[in-house]
């Protein structure tokens, strides 16, 4: 069975929530992290986790709207992430690539408030650092944050170094299938303990379903992908990445057994 780390299923995406997860069981997908963006899409997907069983919500507010958070949209999502169901604080970081982001000081202010929630709480964050992989790293590690998961991860290995080194962990999406193979290297260096995988729905859909709307029942197709490049069996890597998500989001032990962590 396979679990997608990191999925947008909020209603804003505009998916029908029964059937993507019923989609996903049918093609082995154990457990689906619904990842928020913004104080609405945490809201919902707080909510959702409670409904489903094989579905976890991370909830924060993505580096695209810093610009608009305030003390009481940090409140609210402290909140929030008492619920045992969110088992994660994200997504947050920065951005260096995109102009229609705010300035790099107002995304500093709103990463540095949600990493102090991420402290607070106990639960990972759940990293976007699209351009800015080392300067998210030092500052998960300067805000005293234990537990970090970096999202569709394209950095360099220098990158990868630094948060392995620090005890994060990384996550790759469709990106990986791709026909210029753009991440081997990265799948390869990355320490077994601490890689994950995610579909990023609706975007970035794997190879061969490039250009389509993404949904988590393809994220095998990045599973048998990464097992081919590291030398393993589907299996092996399937029960490698369940021990990896029980261990960084410390969900119920009753789950894990149920295939075998």
């Amino acid at each position: 069975m396979w679990i997608d780390v990191h999925a947008h299923l909020s209603s804003q995406y505009q998916q029908d929530l029964d059937a993507v997860c019923s989609r996903a069981s049918a093609a082995g997908v154990a457990y689906i992290l619904s990842t928020a963006t913004d104080l609405a899409s945490s809201c919902e997907v707080a909510i959702q986790a409670t409904q489903k069983e094989m579905l976890f919500a991370a909830v924060g507010i993505s580096p695209y709207d810093a610009a608009s958070v305030d003390e009481s949209i940090y409140e609210k999502i402290l909140t929030l992430a008492q619920s045992s169901r969110v088992v994660g604080i994200g997504e947050i970081g920065l951005d260096r690539t995109n102009p229609s982001y705010p300035d790099s000081t107002l995304q500093k202010r709103a990463f540095s408030r949600f990493l102090e929630i991420a402290r607070i709480v106990n639960k990972p964050a759940i990293i976007h650092s699209r351009g800015c992989e080392e300067e998210c790293v030092q500052m998960c590690k300067d805000a005293g944050v234990q537990k970090a998961l970096f999202h569709c991860f394209t950095g360099s290995l220098t990158a990868l170094g630094m948060l392995a080194d620090a005890g994060y962990h990384v996550s790759y999406s469709g990106i990986a299938t791709f026909k210029s193979k753009p991440l081997d290297t990265l799948i390869l260096q990355t320490p077994l303990g601490c890689m994950h995988i995610e579909t990023d729905s609706p975007y970035l859909a794997p190879h061969p379903l490039r250009g389509s709307v993404n949904s988590p029942a393809n994220v095998g197709i990045i599973g048998d992908y990464s097992a081919t490049v590291l030398g393993m069996s589907p299996q092996e890597l399937q029960a490698q990445l369940l021990k990896n998500f029980v261990q960084l989001f410390g969900v119920r032990d009753d789950y894990g057994k149920l295939f075998g962590a």
